[in-house]
């Protein structure tokens, strides 16, 4: 840039002109958060030809927490982290023979009745097998027993796959070797017949 005085001072303008904006329209969220975007960008790209850093927006837009959605109450619901108890070896093994049957068992059951008959450490036990990320913290609901079974039916089905081109490949390498032998034979029928 040619005067960088120039652009410096209209940086500056810029800066003046966003704040009086802002100031006239705090009420309008929208255009608050338009101007704010606007005018950061523009002094951005003038910095970015003087070589200076860029500006972070600080929008003044801070959102309030939800309340209300359709006039219906919405309410949060505090999630704990599970500390879950120590076994002994004895008791590892029949955990994990638990948490086995139970895995088993999941996709024919119904999300309550899981929820009614199993303990909660067994569901944990559950999701960590079916490798849910939040398994530790995630509240004991219908709709985490529904996202267990969703990532149990993938794994199901990842794991079919990769059986089924385990064995594709398995004979692939049968036929292989069967044509090989084949091959193998019909040379030496070829070298006997011309001896």
């Amino acid at each position: 840039m040619e005067n960088t005085e120039l652009v410096k001072i209209t940086i500056t303008d810029i800066d003046e002109f966003k704040k009086v904006l802002l100031d006239r329209h705090q009420n309008n969220t929208n255009l608050c958060i338009r101007l704010e975007s606007v005018f950061t960008q523009l002094n951005n790209s003038l910095k970015a030809g003087l070589g200076e850093m860029r500006e972070v927006t600080n929008s003044r837009f801070t959102p309030t927490p939800l309340k209300k959605v359709m006039g219906q109450s919405v309410e949060f619901k505090e999630s704990k982290k599970v500390e879950l108890p120590k076994f002994d070896n004895d008791d590892k093994e029949a955990f994990k023979e638990r948490v086995n049957k139970a895995y088993e068992s999941f996709l024919d059951r119904d999300a309550q009745d899981l929820i009614t008959s199993l303990e909660e450490i067994e569901i944990r036990g559950v999701a960590k097998i079916a490798k849910i990320a939040n398994y530790k913290e995630a509240s004991i609901d219908v709709p985490f027993i529904e996202k267990i079974k969703q990532a149990i039916k993938e794994k199901q089905e990842a794991d079919k796959k990769k059986e089924e081109e385990r064995v594709k490949f398995e004979q692939e390498e049968k036929d292989k070797q069967e044509q090989a032998i084949k091959e193998k034979q019909e040379a030496d029928k070829k070298v006997n017949t011309k001896k």
